[in-house]
């Protein structure tokens, strides 16, 4: 069992490479097809599309610390 838990773990760079190539060529033709719009894929496909960033606000817990 351990074995095979330690094999899951592992990141497979050029699995990853591939997977991306293939969504890049899906996107691709999508795009090209008329079925998503750039506006649609960059809000799915974006790492923060879910957080609404221009009503964010970053602020210091401790402003002592400098």
């Amino acid at each position: 069992m351990e074995h095979l838990i330690s094999q899951a773990s592992r990141y497979d760079f050029s699995q990853r490479e591939r997977a991306k190539t293939i969504s890049r060529a899906r996107d691709e033709a999508d795009l090209l097809a008329g079925n998503i719009s750039r506006d649609e894929m960059r809000a799915t496909n974006g790492v923060f599309s879910s957080l609404d960033i221009a009503a964010s606000v970053i602020r210091r817990r401790n402003a002592a610390i400098r």
